[in-house]
């Protein structure tokens, strides 16, 4: 499970976020992720009790209204708001466009597929990929994608 956390800055007078860690789970239980959570920020002296919000890909283990890590969550900390990811929601638009939307099966998912191999069978393209920006590389290998 990866941590980041998102903090009000009260020297600088900002927001910020940094990445925290990456936590080992022995399974995806919403029970296992609770304790893990809690006692990573524990461990990072981090008051959980002050936590304002948690938000998660939207897996039911982490969403679930019963028994999910933001309801459990939730029980210990009445004001806590619970967010569905929005790069993880925007993932599972997509997902449901390839599978109902001609367009989206025919081209799309085609294009996406061989960019991915691509980029994914050739280490300096994808180290290429991954450092550029839209305008930064100017590699005949990159403007070939």
């Amino acid at each position: 499970m990866i941590i980041y956390i998102r903090w009000l800055d009260l020297k600088q007078k900002k927001i910020r976020e940094e990445f925290l860690g990456i936590v080992d789970l022995e399974n995806g239980k919403a029970e296992t992720i609770e304790k893990r959570l809690i006692s990573f920020l524990e461990a990072n002296g981090l008051d959980p009790a002050r936590m304002v919000s948690f938000g998660s890909d939207g897996a039911s283990a982490m969403t679930g209204d019963k028994s999910g890590v933001a309801t459990r969550l939730r029980s210990k900390i009445p004001y806590l708001v619970c967010i569905h990811c929005c790069s993880h929601r925007f993932a599972l638009v997509i997902v449901g466009a390839t599978k109902t939307v001609e367009w989206i099966k025919n081209v799309y998912e085609p294009v996406l597929i061989s960019l991915w191999a691509y980029l994914n069978f050739s280490s300096v393209r994808w180290s290429r990929f991954l450092l550029s920006d839209d305008d930064s590389c100017s590699d005949s290998c990159c403007s070939r994608v």
